[in-house]
């Protein structure tokens, strides 16, 4: 899936800041123990019969996908 390492701007940038205040202070989720490889980038990923529809590479720990458009995606039609 191509799924890189990321920058220390990656993770800790300001947007990153940003979004964890929000979400950690603002809607009460809190800061969990990091467990895993913290640098490693997140992917989503719609596979239908083992080919790679649609994919989000993440740019920013911060980033959010369009869970909608991904979902929105025309499957290829199967010949039976």
């Amino acid at each position: 899936f191509a799924i890189g390492r990321a920058s220390f701007s990656q993770v800790f940038g300001w947007k990153n800041w940003k979004r964890g205040v929000a979400a950690g202070v603002f809607k009460g989720l809190g800061v969990g123990r990091p467990v895993g490889d913290g640098f490693r980038m997140s992917g989503l990923f719609l596979i239908y019969q083992g080919q790679v529809l649609e994919s989000f590479h993440h740019q920013y720990a911060a980033d959010i996908p369009d869970y909608e458009g991904l979902l929105a995606c025309e499957l290829p039609s199967s010949k039976q």
